[in-house]
């Protein structure tokens, strides 16, 4: 016959590394999603309003502008 206290402790093993990997998770892997979100998104702008720049310095026809 199985001991009781081996299935107690399976599922207390259980929710202890369920509980590791959620506080794992909320506290490393969020913020630094967050902080690749923000970055990517600044970097992007930036890029889009460099890209602008550098396009109004030249006609259409692709001469540089003298003023």
């Amino acid at each position: 016959m199985r001991n009781p206290i081996t299935g107690l402790l399976k599922w207390f093993l259980i929710l202890a590394i369920s509980i590791a990997l959620f506080a794992l998770f909320i506290h490393v892997i969020m913020p630094l999603a967050l902080l690749a979100v923000i970055i990517g998104g600044v970097y992007y702008l930036f890029k889009r309003n460099h890209l602008a720049r550098e396009r109004a310095k030249y006609t259409p026809e692709g001469r540089r502008k003298v003023n």
